[in-house]
């Protein structure tokens, strides 16, 4: 299952001295542990630019521009990014108007917009209640997901199935024939297949002899 990461939950990762950075760390472990993929969209790369490149005092990181590009290109590599598309807009004026959406509350509006045209349907998120009013996605927030046992996810239907093993395969007997002669004339006849008729030092005692009818009658016939 994909997860949308939101911007506060990767700020808060930037940020070891943050009283949340444990639980968004234990949280994104917990979805990786479980086969979960979480992952971005453009909206939370720029909002991430915003607050690390914002000054401290209007609660932001303060960080410079060769900083924060260095940790923008590392989420990259770690969050696989789901590019904008031109059908992003009208699923996002359809929820501002189907929700009564008003205000900043838009931004979050886009940013469900971008996970139904990209069918993600859940987001981890520290601000549950932003997006209550979505009925369209599934809201996770890091305390929940970091509280729920790997075991307790039912196992994934990606994983392969297992080949049954091969049935034993009975070896092949080979096809015995014999040529006895009867009424001055040679025939080919099958042999018995219970007993051999032969062996690899020669003719047994239980084989006919040469010139001779096998037992049991007119084989062959």
């Amino acid at each position: 299952m994909r997860v949308l990461t939101d911007t506060n939950v990767l700020i808060r990762l930037a940020q070891q001295s943050d009283p949340d950075h444990n639980r968004a760390d234990a949280a994104l472990y917990a979805l990786r542990s479980r086969g979960d993929e979480p992952c971005v969209v453009p909206q939370v790369i720029y909002e991430y630019w915003v607050v690390c490149t914002r000054p401290a005092d209007v609660q932001g990181l303060g960080m410079t521009v060769a900083d924060t590009t260095s940790k923008m290109r590392r989420l990259q590599q770690l969050f696989p990014l789901y590019r904008d598309e031109r059908a992003i807009f009208e699923r996002w004026e359809e929820l501002v108007t189907q929700h009564d959406v008003m205000g900043k509350k838009a931004h979050d509006a886009r940013l469900v917009a971008a996970m139904l045209r990209h069918g993600l349907t859940h987001l981890l998120t520290f601000n549950d209640s932003d997006f209550k009013r979505f009925t369209e996605i599934t809201v996770l927030t890091p305390s929940e997901v970091a509280a729920c046992p790997t075991h307790d996810r039912p196992p994934s239907t990606d994983e392969p199935v297992k080949a049954l093993p091969a049935e034993p395969r009975s070896p092949k007997r080979p096809e015995l024939r014999l040529t006895v002669r009867r009424r001055g004339r040679f025939r080919r006849v099958p042999a018995a297949v219970s007993s051999p008729v032969y062996t690899m030092g020669g003719y047994d005692d239980r084989s006919p002899k040469v010139g001779q009818m096998p037992r049991g009658g007119r084989a062959g016939l």
